[in-house]
């Protein structure tokens, strides 16, 4: 685990030349732990358990099986407050990110299990004290054809196969529970159609 030196430490006219490089380098290593400040690095799990190493990490079940559950992650290597990024290698080996599972390194998802089902989906989590707490939904924008599944926080609506204009116009009850969970955008993101529908998660 590298911590950013002290302003302090670098300019105190005492230290040594193999002490500034010793800073330089523990400041290089901080920055590498970022999100963007390395290349993306591959984690398997092993154990229902990950160690990351840097701010962006893809994910593989352990033996490369067709799902796996991911109950805990190592604070081993990263600080107090780091952000991490998270997706899977491979869309036949899903993984399900376990909620407050117990344990140091454990999971806060907002009350239930994650699925991760694609490699397009990506989490955002944070550590704070021993444990990871989620901090965005992995499904910013939900367009025309995209399963109920992909989103996140609709609940009973996993059910439905799809989530279109159409639907919502002719059912007025789904439209009323999308509606509790995501605001009608009429601005369109990056990519989108105009003949697509989006939502937005409202928190």
């Amino acid at each position: 685990m590298t911590s950013l030196p002290l302003s302090s430490y670098v300019i105190n006219p005492t230290r040594t030349v193999s002490d500034i490089q010793q800073a330089w380098t523990d400041t290089l290593n901080f920055v590498a732990q970022q999100i963007g400040g390395a290349p993306e690095t591959a984690l398997t799990i092993v154990g229902g358990n990950i160690t990351p190493t840097g701010g962006s990490h893809s994910l593989d079940t352990e033996g490369s099986a067709a799902a796996d559950d991911l109950t805990n992650i190592a604070t081993t290597n990263l600080v107090e407050g780091k952000i991490i990024l998270a997706h899977i290698t491979d869309a036949a080996r899903t993984i399900t990110l376990k909620h407050a599972a117990g344990g140091a390194g454990q999971i806060h998802l907002g009350g239930s299990d994650i699925t991760l089902t694609d490699p397009t989906q990506t989490i955002i989590l944070q550590r704070r004290g021993a444990d990871w707490y989620f901090i965005s939904p992995f499904t910013p924008f939900v367009s025309h054809g995209h399963t109920a599944g992909q989103i996140s926080g609709l609940g009973a609506l996993a059910a439905l196969d799809t989530i279109s204009g159409t639907e919502l116009d002719a059912n007025a009850a789904t439209k009323d529970k999308v509606n509790q969970k995501f605001t009608y955008g009429t601005t369109l993101p990056t990519g989108g159609k105009a003949d697509d529908v989006y939502f937005q998660h409202e928190a």
